[in-house]
């Protein structure tokens, strides 16, 4: 009855199955590497003609220019998660490798399309965008210029209309009279 049934038990049939799986999913992964990759890689649309690069959500010039500011400066906390691990610098479209790890897109590119932790090549059908930690980076960026705009509308815009009266009102609330008794005694 074995013989009818092509051969072994359940649990052999079961491993020649979870064999051919493999073997498809593996020649699909291999035709989406392969196209990816480009002319002369096995891939591209048409020879000679590069494959264009899956696009990547990015964050804009001018916010990225406002992070690097900020980390030249030094007043990017700690916590901040939108630095790259290889360059030290702000990303601008940071993406997520198979093995689990954020970098910004041009930094997979100048390593030759590997994972700089793991060395594993990757392609970019493999590459996702990193929304979280560009969604982190967008409001911190909200909420740093914000803090700086109120900021420099609390110094008076660098003395601005008002002479420095928000200096004088400190000045006169510290030192109220007859607070702390009569100083001039008698």
């Amino acid at each position: 009855m074995a013989a009818a049934n092509g051969g072994g038990g359940p649990a052999q049939q079961l491993q020649r199955q979870l064999e051919e799986l493999l073997a498809v999913a593996g020649g699909v992964l291999a035709r989406a590497d392969a196209r990816a990759a480009g002319p002369g890689q096995g891939g591209g649309a048409r020879p000679g003609v590069p494959a264009a690069p899956r696009p990547f959500a990015a964050l804009s010039d001018e916010d990225i220019e406002y992070l690097k500011d900020k980390n030249d400066r030094g007043e990017l906390p700690a916590w901040f998660m939108g630095i790259d691990g290889v360059t030290y610098e702000p990303m601008k479209q940071p993406v997520i490798t198979p093995d689990g790890h954020t970098y910004d897109y041009q930094t997979i590119v100048q390593n030759g399309n590997k994972s700089p932790l793991s060395r594993m090549r990757v392609s970019n059908i493999r590459l996702r965008t990193n929304f979280t930690v560009k969604q982190h980076m967008e409001e911190y960026v909200a909420r740093a210029k914000a803090e700086d705009a109120k900021m420099q509308v609390d110094e008076g815009g660098g003395g601005g209309e008002d002479g420095g009266a928000a200096e004088r009102r400190e000045v006169r609330t510290s030192i109220t009279p007859g607070r702390f008794g009569n100083i001039g005694g008698g």
